[in-house]
């Protein structure tokens, strides 16, 4: 029942976002450490408003930093993540970041509804992990985008609704420290050596050897940069590909 109610609701806030894509105002990673810095205390009030008006979510499962995200990561970001447009900034939504502890599905539902009915933020993107795409890793969570309505800047920050079960698992093992190491790594790689798949017929191959090797020495299909790929018609409706579920919402299919 809760996950039903979990689906409704993204659904729901889903059909209220914006039809552009997810950008800062601004490409200066400075400029938006200083917007940051401006709406952070407004922001936090906000979460805790949210979270206050459910049933059963306490002050202490209100994650808030006191501390922005560091330049050094923003700037490895704009770096790593961009390399066909290096130092822009404009991608960067978690410089001001929050988590809400929820004890089940039903309050994560909840905490979406009580962020669609909000007329203090503007919501630009949901990203629902819990079902639509886990990360690699098996992480699941709900992460939501939004801005102030009242900041000029619009500035973007970040939300993650995070189910108690998994963040006890995720805090009882060395997954952050061993996360930390593998990402930088990872960016490092793809950074150096894409891998950039010419056409559907490649991408497919590949995508058949990632499966066989079940991930064990190819890299994972997520980090394939498709986007000079221009048709990806039926891409999956191959005898060895219909079994594929892997996330793969970091693929650019803008030329498609």
């Amino acid at each position: 029942d809760g996950c039903n109610k979990y689906r409704y609701a993204v659904s729901a806030l889903t059909a209220k976002l914006p039809e552009t894509s997810t950008k800062q105002t601004t490409t200066d990673p400075a400029t938006l450490f200083q917007q940051a810095a401006v709406i952070q205390a407004g922001y936090q009030q906000i979460v805790r408003d949210i979270a206050a008006a459910v049933d059963g979510i306490q002050a202490s499962e209100v994650s808030l930093p006191s501390a922005l995200k560091k330049m050094g990561r923003i700037i490895e970001k704009t770096i790593l993540k961009r390399k066909k447009d290096q130092g822009n900034a404009n991608k960067v939504c978690d410089i001001v970041r929050g988590m809400i502890t929820c004890d089940n599905m039903s309050q994560v539902a909840s905490v979406i509804d009580g962020i669609c009915s909000s007329d203090a933020i503007v919501v630009t993107r949901v990203k629902d992990r819990f079902f639509t795409a886990p990360s690699a890793g098996g992480w699941r969570d709900c992460m939501i985008n939004f801005y102030i309505a009242s900041d000029p800047n619009q500035h973007i920050c970040e939300i993650q609704l995070v189910h108690k079960m998994m963040l006890t698992a995720r805090k009882g093992l060395p997954g952050p420290a061993v996360y930390n190491r593998v990402r930088n790594a990872s960016e490092l790689v793809v950074f150096i050596n894409p891998a950039t798949p010419k056409d559907k017929k490649e991408l497919q191959a590949w995508l058949i050897r990632f499966m066989k090797d079940q991930g064990k020495k190819y890299r994972h299909p997520n980090t394939y940069d498709v986007s000079q790929i221009t048709n990806m018609s039926d891409l999956f409706d191959h005898d060895e590909l219909r079994e594929f579920n892997e996330p793969i919402g970091k693929w650019n299919v803008s030329n498609c």
